[in-house]
């Protein structure tokens, strides 16, 4: 019987929990998992907002965002569990496996989810990304989220790219289309667009709503997600408010976002950066046009993968609308492209081909063919 051990700060309402989520009920319920034993770690004893099997053993530990912390607990569960192998998510996750697994000998994987240059910022900024210079290159394997994120991990954090691979983000479109189906409270009467994600500076949820004035789509905006820029953007919004018939909603946090989804015109995101949108495909899955600022990484290798360079302005890719960072009035633009039905049934139709290229199921088989070669 081989032991694999997961860990990650906690199983909160992000993308990445989500991921982890979905990559364990997969795991959990292939043949791959006759003869396996799967734990589960969580260096956070934070409210459990996701998904975990039956057959997965949590242990709870109470790091609380420390990172001494998380070593010293996840060191003294693994000499319990003594795992065939270990695999991480989330930049604190990888540094802790990172650390206990090379003083125990034990392989491990780690799973990056953020474009490390663009997430890590602030006053330990310089600390943390010197931390994951020399820490990250420990790992048996790395996995990117994206080729972008790859890419960012090989030039600037001495991740080896014979090691490092791309495994996408997978979702299962029948379970998508379950959730959506809930019934749930009614927010607006009119039609409406969504954005999802964190109120937190990287989401730009300021651009968003300043490219909202200034194209004023006639439809209502929902924005489902909390955090810390709360209070500074409700100020932004009863101001909108003031002038539009149309009205912009901080919804919070919603456990089951997909009936929302699933009711909107259109799908919108202004991030400065990402690892891998998860919202994005999610929105496509259901049948959603979408826009997307060009950030690091993932939209353009979602929308736009023949696309070399950053775009300069809004762009009509492939698979959905890309405008740069941290420009409002590109991003008016693209939201006026939208304010045309024919445009959006275009690119809602384009959306839910271009989903089927991201299977739960080739996820699956990433991670297996990896802990295959790494339990060797």
């Amino acid at each position: 019987m081989k032991r694999i051990l997961f860990v990650i700060n906690s199983l909160e309402g992000g993308g990445a929990e989500r991921a982890l989520s979905r990559l364990l009920v997969a795991l959990s319920g292939d043949a791959w998992a006759a003869d396996k034993e799967i734990h589960l770690v969580l260096l956070d004893d934070y409210e459990v907002e996701q998904v975990i099997p039956a057959s997965v053993k949590v242990t709870t530990l109470s790091a609380q965002g420390s990172l001494l912390k998380s070593v010293t607990g996840l060191a003294s569960v693994i000499r319990a569990i003594k795992p065939d192998a270990v695999v991480s998510y989330l930049t604190r996750a990888n540094l802790a496996a990172s650390v206990v697994c090379k003083l125990m000998r034990i392989p491990v994987i780690i799973s990056e989810r953020v474009n490390t240059t663009h997430h890590l910022t602030g006053r330990f900024a310089f600390i943390q990304k010197l931390m994951v210079r020399l820490l990250y290159p420990l790992p048996n394997r790395v996995v990117a989220v994206s080729g972008g994120v790859k890419e960012d991990l090989v030039q600037n954090f001495n991740v080896s790219a014979s090691k490092c691979s791309v495994v996408y983000n997978g979702y299962d479109q029948s379970e998508l289309n379950e959730l959506s189906q809930e019934s749930v409270a009614s927010i607006s009467d009119r039609p409406f667009a969504i954005a999802i994600g964190r109120l937190v500076p990287n989401k730009n949820v300021t651009m968003l709503l300043r490219a909202w004035r200034l194209a004023q789509p006639q439809c209502d905006l929902l924005i489902l997600g909390e955090g810390p820029d709360r209070d500074m953007l409700q100020q932004e919004v009863d101001a909108y408010n003031e002038i539009s018939d149309y009205k912009i909603r901080l919804v919070g946090f919603c456990k089951n976002p997909y009936p929302y989804i699933a009711m909107a015109q259109f799908y919108v995101s202004a991030s400065n950066a990402e690892g891998f949108p998860n919202s994005l495909v999610e929105a496509m899955t259901l049948g959603l046009p979408v826009i997307s600022t060009d950030c690091p990484s993932g939209p353009r290798e979602i929308l736009a993968p023949g696309l070399a360079k950053p775009v300069t302005s809004a762009v009509q890719a492939e698979w959905g609308l890309l405008t740069p960072t941290r420009n409002e009035e590109a991003m008016a633009a693209a939201l006026s492209v939208f304010t045309i039905e024919e445009m959006r049934q275009h690119y809602a139709r384009k959306a839910k081909e271009r989903a089927q290229d991201f299977s739960m199921n080739a996820v699956k088989q990433g991670y297996i063919e990896l802990l295959n070669g790494t339990m060797k």
